[in-house]
């Protein structure tokens, strides 16, 4: 690792904020390669809980942390940013989310990307004129 005291000791993802409590080499298994593995704190998403992981120094620069505890883990399944599991004013004093951050409403963009959908067009309901020809008559 280049300098492992220049990683950032918190982070943000939508109102959750990672706590970095320490660093430590490690080496992987699989290749024999020296990293440094960061142990961080988190609330959980889903039931509020202190919760403790570890992650590479890569993974901890790119934001790719963990979001639930080990009892409400749900691979695949988002984290909903607008639905906080407790009062902000519940959470610890290092877990605050920074003063900028408020909850995003959903606008109407997000559900209207791509093509229309077919059910709409007056051709997609219209009943044939013609009786369909069955190759089995």
């Amino acid at each position: 690792m280049r300098n492992p005291e220049k990683l950032p000791k918190t982070a943000q993802i939508g109102w959750q904020v990672y706590e970095r409590t320490g660093i430590e080499p490690y080496r992987r298994r699989r290749d024999g390669v020296a990293i440094d593995l960061v142990s961080y704190r988190y609330v959980c998403a889903d039931c509020g809980n202190i919760s403790f992981a570890s992650a590479a120094a890569s993974i901890w620069r790119l934001r790719r942390l963990n979001r639930r505890c080990r009892l409400c883990k749900r691979p695949g399944i988002k984290v909903d940013d607008r639905k906080l599991p407790c009062r902000i004013d519940m959470l610890p004093a290092w877990a605050k989310p920074k003063e900028g951050w408020q909850k995003k409403s959903v606008s109407a963009k997000r559900y209207r990307r791509g093509a229309p959908h077919r059910c709409n067009e007056s051709e997609a309901l219209a009943v044939p004129d013609e009786p369909q020809v069955s190759y089995l008559d």
